[in-house]
């Protein structure tokens, strides 16, 4: 992400692990104000949560699923 960029980015981890490493990153990068971390599954997230329009949308998935 660039240092002028005016972007957010929402992302949601699925598993706790993941989202303690993420948060862990972003607070030592400073960028809680422009990175909301979410803990869920992706694909059942209620998206009621994120009220911002995107973008893009990207899903990083297991394949088989």
């Amino acid at each position: 992400m660039a240092l002028v960029s005016e972007a957010t980015i929402d992302t949601i981890e699925r598993d706790q692990e993941s989202y303690e490493i993420a948060k862990k990153n972003i607070i030592l990068l400073n960028m809680q104000d422009r990175i909301n971390l979410h803990l869920a599954d992706a694909l059942l997230f209620d998206e009621n949560v994120l009220t911002e329009k995107y973008d893009l949308l990207f899903i990083h998935a297991a394949k088989a699923q």
